[in-house]
């Protein structure tokens, strides 16, 4: 969570400036993996969210 932070304030980039992919279900800890991409710099932060 704090690699996707760093990232939208470094930005500080539109809402349309990242696209969120849904990787997985993760069933311990349960939860989804998203992979979100800030498009302009290519940046990619990972995190599961319950």
């Amino acid at each position: 969570m704090d690699k996707l932070i760093q990232m939208i304030v470094a930005h500080k980039g539109q809402s349309t400036d990242y696209r969120i992919v849904i990787k997985g279900v993760h069933v311990f800890p349960l939860g989804v993996e998203l992979d979100i991409i800030h498009l302009p710099s290519n940046e990619h932060a990972t995190l599961v969210v319950p």
